[in-house]
């Protein structure tokens, strides 16, 4: 498997302007959002877990549990450069979940942020917001490692459940 990431989906202002506005409505540390992360990392015993909004340059880390970092993680980049190179942008770019069972198994994922701190399994799921994917739910080891098939549409399912907070934030 290659990295291919369409630059249009990134950089589609509708999506941006979408990720935009779901993100006003959260201050981190979000409750709501840490919960979350709470639950899936429990549920699939993974050793972290995360809610990111993806930018057109550069994605931040919502909620989180088990990075070593206190405070908000930005993670930032320009067109060309590494942030168009991370898991999180090419499941942006195809709108569909990923998973990654062995990060050394896909040679694009080399560059990524998370693969050079040790991260060897990745797995992640939209996060929906006017028809735009906008950012991802996931969970990450330090081992290799798969979901269960059970785990996977659980985390498929707590992301929609995300996308629709999301949502019901923004109508009130």
């Amino acid at each position: 498997m290659s990295l291919v990431i369409d630059r249009d989906v990134i950089f589609d202002p509708e999506r941006v302007e979408a990720a935009r506005t779901a993100s006003a409505f959260v201050v981190p540390p979000d409750s709501v959002l840490q919960e979350y992360c709470e639950q899936i990392a429990y549920a699939t015993k993974s050793e972290m877990s995360f809610v990111t909004f993806v930018f057109e340059d550069s994605h931040h880390v919502v909620a989180k549990v088990g990075f070593p970092e206190e405070g908000d993680l930005v993670i930032p980049g320009e067109r060309g450069g590494t942030f168009e190179r991370t898991a999180c942008a090419f499941l942006v770019a195809i709108g569909e979940p990923v998973t990654f069972p062995d990060t050394n198994n896909f040679d694009f994922l080399a560059e990524c942020i998370p693969t050079r701190t040790g991260v060897r399994s990745y797995t992640a799921a939209p996060l929906r917001f006017r028809n735009r994917v906008i950012g991802s739910f996931g969970v990450c080891d330090m081992r290799p490692r798969a979901l269960t098939s059970g785990q996977f549409k659980r985390l498929i399912s707590m992301a929609d459940d995300i996308s629709s907070e999301l949502k019901a934030r923004t109508e009130t």
